[in-house]
C-alpha cells in the first residue's frame, strides 16, 4: 500500500512538472497573438476591448496556475534533498 502512495505521488510530480512547463509555449503565443491582433489597423478599440478582456483573464490564470505549479516544484525539490 505504501509503495503505491509513493509511485502515485511520484507520478503526480512528474506529472505536474511536465503540465506546468507545457502551458508556458501556448501562454506566450495566446499573448503574442493578442498583442498583434489588437495592434492591427482593421481592429476598432470596440473590437480591442472585447478580445482583450477574456483573453488577458485567460492568460493570466494559466499563467497563475503554472506558477503555482512550479512553485510547487521548487517546496519539494527543496524537502526531498
Amino acid at each position: 500500500m505504501a509503495g503505491r502512495a509513493k509511485l502515485d505521488y511520484k507520478d503526480l510530480k512528474i506529472f505536474t512538472e511536465n503540465a506546468s512547463h507545457e502551458l508556458l509555449t501556448p501562454i506566450a503565443v495566446i499573448n503574442s497573438k493578442l498583442d498583434s491582433l489588437i495592434q492591427t489597423e482593421n481592429f476598432s478599440e470596440r473590437q480591442s476591448k472585447l478580445a482583450h478582456r477574456p483573453f488577458m483573464a485567460l492568460s493570466r490564470d494559466l499563467t497563475g496556475l503554472t506558477s503555482r505549479c512550479f512553485c510547487w516544484q521548487k517546496i519539494e525539490n527543496r524537502l526531498l534533498q
